[in-house]
């Protein structure tokens, strides 16, 4: 499985054209942008063919996890969702192999989006960019950590092509030393915080082992909370199991406390987000 990812306006389209000259591009490509352009083009509402081009690449997607042919599929990578995606190819036997393409600030990628526009491209509202951006670069370091082997591409320039500028095979990221400050900042900076998260973790609990969190497939976890980190949370289930979670990708604005039992959902909606937990109806009196 191949995933194509990085912020509206970041040149994935442009990439993926390079890409599919290879004889080892899977064949099977599915991008919402070009269902949305090539097949639903009779839909005059820009919103509702969006959308339907959205629902149509994700039936795509699970049709081809579920057939296990090679495919390669282009996203924003901004919600944890996406990510769930990543431990289901790999139960299912896939390699995920990941190609993040990026820019130095969101203000280049609106900038791009605009020219696009005015070329009859489709729109995406600046404040959309801005904070997808933020949130797919958030969600980058846990992405490479999910995946087989990525490429990360820094396409600022507009006068020469993408840069590649961190590359994972196996269990290391190799960065390249131009010294791009968001290349230090977005990657070099939280990996390294996330290895010194897991050696803390790791020190609580001896020589036991330790299991990353499966977020696929609507997965839930209860148990009480070993240890927590700005990076992590380690979990004892009720079966015994550590569990160590992502907090980039556990559902946000949840506290966790070292002792406390805890329920950690990965159960997202159809846009990728957490769904939001479900109000708690309280039982009611009846009057004297």
């Amino acid at each position: 499985m191949v995933v194509i990812a990085g912020p509206n306006g970041s040149g994935k389209s442009t990439v993926t054209s390079g890409l599919a000259q290879s004889d080892k591009f899977p064949a099977q490509y599915i991008n919402a942008d070009d269902i949305a352009k090539f097949e639903l083009s009779n839909i005059s509402d820009a919103l509702d063919r969006n959308h339907q081009a959205a629902a149509l690449a994700e039936e795509r997607r699970k049709s081809a996890l579920e057939s296990g042919a090679a495919f390669a599929f282009e996203t924003v990578l901004s919600t944890p969702g996406k990510l769930a995606l990543f431990d289901e190819a790999r139960d299912k036997g896939f390699s995920v192999d990941l190609i993040f393409i990026t820019t130095a600030h969101p203000s280049i990628n609106i900038d791009r989006v605009n020219l696009r526009v005015a070329k009859g491209g489709h729109p995406v509202a600046a404040d959309k960019i801005s904070d997808r951006y933020e949130r797919a670069m958030r969600l980058l370091p846990s992405a490479i950590q999910k995946s087989d082997t990525a490429e990360v591409y820094d396409n600022t320039s507009s006068t020469h092509g993408p840069v590649l500028v961190a590359m994972k095979s196996g269990d290391h990221l190799d960065y390249d030393d131009r010294g791009l400050l968001w290349v230090t900042e977005r990657l070099a900076k939280p990996f390294a915080e996330r290895s010194k998260s897991r050696e803390l973790l790791r020190g609580l609990v001896g020589n036991e082992l330790i299991i990353d969190a499966h977020v696929g497939s609507q997965n839930l976890y209860e148990g009480v909370v070993v240890g927590v980190t700005a990076a992590h949370l380690l979990q004892r289930t009720e079966g015994n199991k550590l569990i160590l979670h992502d907090l980039a990708i556990c559902a946000p604005h949840i506290t966790f406390l070292t002792g406390q039992h805890a329920t950690v959902s990965y159960a997202f909606g159809p846009d990728g987000k957490h769904l939001a937990p479900k109000p708690i109806e309280r039982l009611r009196r009846p009057r004297p």
